[in-house]
């Protein structure tokens, strides 16, 4: 229970905010980027809510095969999803070489502490210099993985049917390679639909339009520690806001 409650948290949360953002980039209803005095898109959390209530449908055995569709649609949407994910990371590992950003992480040194000083000598990354982007973390395999995940993916989202085949059925068919079908014809339609092309590795803004210096010290503030005023908020909260604001400052 505490298990399934934590997880469909965290899906409702980051599902809304997704839905907020596709909002505000124009690829959704404006109305959903209504949102509260406080800040939080109310009609995404309401759309995204209702979708839970499909949960309801294994109260009947009648309709817990319709269910069952939806979860194998779900799965094949997350395999899917992680495949274009290691698409995108190539994409973008690609944008990187064409600007001659060498892919560097603190955890390529021994020591975080010791980051200072290892700018200002030659190390095992004699690139590296005060101008040199530092990234938070960079795993290991960075060349190799990514497309082992794209490959293996791919063949997970070919195969993921094969058992429909044997006897054919329809209804597994289409429940096993409708998520697939539906991610190419989404695809497919916008690039049409809005006549947007592929962008050149060399072109591709990896600074977020100007942003970047401005997200980075939003992320340095909430790494470093929130100012006196944000510290000191909960205390003028009531017991139950308290509870949940406490642990996060």
């Amino acid at each position: 229970m505490l298990s399934g409650w934590s997880c469909g948290n965290a899906y409702l949360y980051s599902s809304s905010r997704t839905l907020y953002s596709l909002a505000q980039d124009g690829k959704a209803p404006k109305i959903l980027l209504k949102c509260t005095k406080s800040g939080a898109p109310w009609v995404c959390v309401m759309v995204v809510s209702a979708i839970s209530c499909l949960a309801f449908l294994v109260a009947s055995n009648s309709t817990i095969e319709v269910f069952n569709w939806f979860v194998d649609l779900t799965t094949v949407s997350l395999v899917v999803n992680a495949t274009a994910m290691s698409w995108v990371f190539l994409g973008w590992r690609r944008a990187l070489m064409k600007k001659g950003i060498p892919l560097i992480g603190k955890n390529h040194f021994k020591a975080p502490g010791r980051l200072a000083k290892l700018l200002g000598r030659k190390s095992q990354h004699p690139e590296v210099n005060d101008e040199t982007i530092i990234f938070p973390y960079v795993a290991p395999g960075g060349w190799f993985f990514p497309y082992t995940s794209l490959l293996l993916g791919s063949c997970v989202c070919f195969f993921i049917g094969f058992d429909v085949f044997c006897p054919f059925s329809y209804r597994g068919f289409i429940t096993s390679y409708f998520g697939l079908v539906w991610f190419f014809g989404v695809f497919a339609f916008w690039k049409v639909f809005k006549r947007t092309r592929f962008v050149n590795a060399a072109d591709v803004d990896i600074f977020a339009g100007g942003l970047k210096q401005e997200i980075d010290d939003e992320c340095r503030h909430w790494e470093e520690g929130a100012d006196d005023t944000e510290k000191a908020s909960p205390s003028v909260q009531n017991w139950v806001r308290k509870a949940f604001s406490k642990p996060a400052v």
